[in-house]
């Protein structure tokens, strides 16, 4: 190539390398490539009265935001009024009127863009500030109708308040109270006072790194139970004497770590007065974390101790009802290898039923399409009698709730045993019978023990004890031994 041709090629090539530069100057000086991903959705939104027309506002911030925007509404359906921008994840809000329940949205921007709204909290604003549902207060009543039970007065304390959770994680009409958002070595907890004797029952459920930070029943000051890890909604019962008695729901941390909503959540709250005739004491309560305490397998086939989940697919439950959980403990029946109508029986201690009447009360899960059927036994007079029997599948799922059986026995007399037994299906669909492990859980026997005193007992005149127990007449058709 002569110089000529190679200086009109070299000109020629500098010319569309500079007009290709010349295009894409746009593109590479605007830094499109490396603006911020859009943040995520800030949670554990909360609100509560705090003092006259104030409400404190606050949620948990989210990483690499700017600014946080901010809205109020006197309902759940719409966003309502443009509140403000702020840089940090609280402030304190003057609301227009009281008094009133007002509702809080978030959302989050960056140079990225911005996020979706967050749920709603509520809070209740009385015309001297006095207390309210989204944040609680010193007397909350918005907090009494979210755990169903408004005659009670509840405080609430700790690091952070409690406040009316979002419909999603109800048990029962649509709220439920939430244990505020804490950080580590914190705690949130309310409680309310209460007369005995009585008994409380309650649904409750958490999301917690296991058995690091647990949601706490206590009753005067000590644990009763307690429940960590994810789990879902299960019922509690506890009896108490008689007198005054503080129950309080406490979520805590430890020093690190946080798994999946960090929060306890407490619904469908029920005092029941209890008959002061005669003391009522607990005889057993085996919930098999530690073991079968006085229950013993009295059949050619065993019940097992189990927990995450039964060995066979499609059937079993994934959660115990104690807590809930992966980890928890209950008894379940193994039918993978029993032929069909093969039967396992778990037999209860003797009991004295001259001491006074006795109630029985367990939690049950049938899941799978070959199930079999339950039955639960009395021991009377040389012989078993059936009181209490479900025949074929009663879930639908591995993580349905637990159902709860009940059987009033006050009418039994002298020396008995109780037994429940499980026998496997006959039914036509016998190759399916490894699809029936059903499972007990927190079985209970009580016993109200009656005065010295034969003149102060009611139904010594003959008439029959009323232990208000809300169970149907039990079928007592007599059983072979």
């Amino acid at each position: 190539m002569n110089s000529r041709h190679f200086g009109a090629t070299y000109r020629t090539l500098k010319a569309m390398l500079l007009w290709g530069l010349t295009l894409a100057a746009p593109f590479l000086m605007t830094g499109q490539t490396n603006l911020p991903s859009t943040p995520s959705t800030p949670s554990w939104i909360s609100a509560y009265s705090s003092g006259g027309t104030n409400v404190s506002v606050s949620w948990q911030s989210v990483t690499g935001s700017v600014t946080y925007g901010v809205y109020r509404s006197v309902n759940s359906s719409s966003n309502g009024s443009y509140v403000g921008s702020f840089s940090s994840s609280s402030f304190t809000d003057s609301v227009p009127y009281t008094p009133g329940t007002f509702y809080y949205r978030v959302y989050a921007c960056n140079a990225g863009g911005c996020s979706g709204y967050s749920s709603y909290a509520s809070v209740y604003v009385s015309s001297s500030g006095g207390g309210g549902g989204g944040g609680g207060g010193s007397s909350s009543p918005s907090l009494a109708t979210a755990v169903d039970l408004t005659s009670a007065n509840f405080t609430t304390g700790g690091h952070s308040n409690w406040w009316r959770a979002v419909t999603s994680n109800s048990r029962q009409a649509g709220d439920a109270a939430s244990s505020g958002y804490i950080y580590d070595y914190q705690e949130s907890w309310m409680e309310t006072t209460v007369s005995g004797p009585a008994e409380v029952s309650f649904y409750w459920r958490v999301e917690s790194e296991l058995n690091y930070d647990y949601l706490r029943f206590q009753v005067d000051g000590s644990t009763v139970r307690q429940i960590s890890g994810n789990s879902y909604w299960s019922e509690v019962t506890y009896s108490l004497p008689s007198g005054q008695h503080i129950l309080r729901w406490k979520y805590d941390k430890d020093g690190s770590v946080s798994h999946y909503g960090d929060r306890g959540w407490v619904d469908w709250l029920r005092v029941e007065a209890a008959d002061s005739s005669g003391e009522e004491v607990v005889i057993d309560l085996t919930d098999f974390h530690s073991g079968w305490n006085a229950w013993q397998n009295g059949g050619t086939y065993n019940w097992y101790r189990d927990s995450y989940g039964t060995p066979s697919y499609y059937t079993g439950p994934y959660y115990d009802h104690t807590t809930g959980t992966y980890g928890g403990f209950y008894a379940y029946m193994e039918s993978s290898y029993l032929p069909s109508g093969g039967t396992a029986t778990l037999v209860s201690k003797e009991l004295d039923a001259s001491l006074g009447p006795i109630r029985f009360s367990f939690w049950y899960h049938m899941y799978g399409y070959g199930m079999g059927s339950l039955y639960v036994d009395v021991w009377q007079n040389g012989q078993w009698i059936k009181y209490w029997e479900r025949h074929g599948q009663q879930h639908s799922y591995v993580t349905n709730p637990w159902s709860k059986g009940e059987l009033d026995l006050s009418s039994l007399e002298g020396p008995t045993k109780i037994r429940i037994r499980g026998v496997t299906s006959r039914q036509s669909w016998d190759y399916l019978h490894h699809r029936s492990d059903m499972a007990v859980d927190d079985l209970t026997i009580e016993q109200t023990l009656l005065p010295p005193d034969d003149s102060e007992i009611p139904w010594d005149s003959g008439q029959p004890f009323d232990f208000s127990l809300k169970v149907a007449q039990p079928d007592r058709n007599r059983l072979t031994p």
